[in-house]
């Protein structure tokens, strides 16, 4: 018996070493599990709202629900008084001024049964009167939009209706004046003046039919071509089938002839 007692002293003295070790190694995980414990819950992992962006000065303007203040160009006023004219006579559609002459006149249009030629012969109070007024024929409109418009006066021997017209048979007041106007309702029309002619006694808008592009383009071909001795061409001006042109018309030589002054519509000012 006294032999087995230092062997069940080993073996207790392994066990008990045995426990002192699982006791460290227990003690040693429960400090490294201290130390890296989560700081928070599986729950509140998975449900922390995303990260923001650490606010920054910005340099841009801070919107405003307010509209920005939109600022237009006033329009200009119409210098002609088209509520009298047209109180006077329902007819008065338009104004022509021909800077350089003494044109500045009403244009008129008839309307209803009138004949084409009314104001040929009957003033703007429609009483009859030989040297008439200024007028266009019902195939035109009344907003200048046509391929050509064509304006009828008188050659009077007074000067008045569109006698000034023959001034730009001298090639000198032709050059220096190429401009004329035409006011409308709510518009001032700014026309070119390429070219002035004689003409025979042929209706043009009866004549042609500037509906078709090469019927046009043949009418602008004859105007805009030199004929020495009773034509003049501005020099570097441009007609095409595109452009809006207006034909002023008189009489030559007691009637015999015609006298056509043509302009290009250059601008279209809006007016009050």
């Amino acid at each position: 018996m006294a032999a087995n007692q230092p062997k069940k002293a080993h073996k207790g003295l392994w066990i008990a070493l045995l426990v002192v070790s699982l006791a460290l190694v227990g003690a040693g995980t429960g400090v490294l599990l201290w130390i890296y414990r989560p700081t928070q819950s599986p729950e509140e992992l998975y449900t922390r709202p995303a990260a923001t962006a650490p606010e920054t000065e910005s340099h841009l303007p801070e919107l405003t629900t307010e509209s920005a203040p939109v600022t237009t160009q006033a329009l200009p006023d119409n210098p002609i008084d088209f509520a009298a004219l047209q109180q006077q006579n329902k007819d008065v559609y338009a104004w022509i001024e021909v800077p350089g002459t003494d044109i500045a006149l009403p244009v008129l249009q008839p309307f209803g049964p009138d004949d084409d030629n009314f104001y040929l012969h009957h003033d703007l109070d429609r009483n009859y009167d030989f040297k008439g007024c200024i007028y266009t024929q019902k195939a035109n409109a009344k907003d200048f939009s046509d391929p050509v418009t064509v304006v009828y006066g008188h050659n009077m021997l007074d000067g008045t209706m569109f006698t000034n017209l023959q001034y730009f048979r001298d090639k000198e007041f032709f050059d220096q004046h190429d401009t004329f106007y035409i006011y409308t309702p709510g518009h001032i029309l700014t026309y070119q003046i390429v070219s002035a002619h004689q003409y025979d006694t042929r209706h043009i808008l009866n004549s042609f039919d500037f509906s078709k592009p090469e019927v046009l383009q043949e009418y602008i071909d004859y105007f805009m071509a030199t004929k020495p001795g009773i034509s003049a061409v501005r020099e570097g001006a441009v007609v095409t089938t595109e452009d809006h042109i207006v034909t002023l018309s008189t009489c030559l030589n007691h009637g015999e002839t015609r006298y056509l002054i043509h302009g290009v519509l250059t601008n279209d000012q809006p007016t009050n």
